[in-house]
């Protein structure tokens, strides 16, 4: 049986696509948990990926041709899996 955990920090950046651009991302937490057996050839997988469900912006430059100009690209919600393998 093998478990982790991973939590992964991205700092702030700053998106220059011209002299006058002010766009960036504030920075975001990333995390994920799993958990993992094997028994002969087959294998079974559990994960959970944000597992504090947060919604930080992770990469946006805006859009010249949107009117607002804010646009978001937010982190994947809360999101589980469970897989099940086999070697042949």
């Amino acid at each position: 049986m093998r478990s982790e955990l991973r939590l992964g920090y991205v700092g702030p950046t700053n998106i220059a696509l011209s002299p006058t651009s002010t766009s960036g991302s504030a920075g975001y937490l990333t995390s994920q948990i799993g958990v993992s057996a094997e028994a002969g050839r087959w294998g079974v997988r559990a994960s959970l990926d944000n597992l504090f469900n947060r919604d930080d912006d992770t990469f946006s430059f805006g859009n010249p041709f949107y009117a607002t100009g804010d646009i978001s690209t937010p982190q994947r919600p809360l999101t589980g899996r469970l897989a099940l393998t086999a070697r042949f």
